[in-house]
């Protein structure tokens, strides 16, 4: 199953991993943990999104704005990315406390 692209919403606790990376958010900040053990805060956007398929998620994200529920707009964001990069691919999981 490739994971190729994870989502988070900034302000919200949803996050999900692959194989070297995370995107966290917590208490309204967003942070990405990569591989080498190294955090980072988001300043950007409030979004994020790693692997081969993020700048399609990036996109769709971008133009949904925040008028669909946090899990929502990940699984249509994740859903693009699939339809336009050939290494992201359901089954997705969203993880969510």
């Amino acid at each position: 199953m490739a994971l190729a692209a994870q989502q988070v919403i900034k302000g919200e606790r949803i996050f999900w991993v692959d194989a070297t990376r995370m995107r966290i958010g917590f208490q309204g900040s967003l942070y990405k943990l990569d591989g080498n053990y190294s955090l980072v805060t988001f300043t950007d956007a409030p979004f994020g999104a790693c692997g081969s398929g993020h700048d399609f998620a990036m996109g769709a994200l971008a133009v949904m704005g925040s008028r669909l529920a946090p899990e929502k707009r990940i699984r249509k964001a994740l859903e693009a990315a699939a339809r336009f990069d050939l290494y992201t691919a359901a089954p997705f999981q969203i993880v969510s406390k």
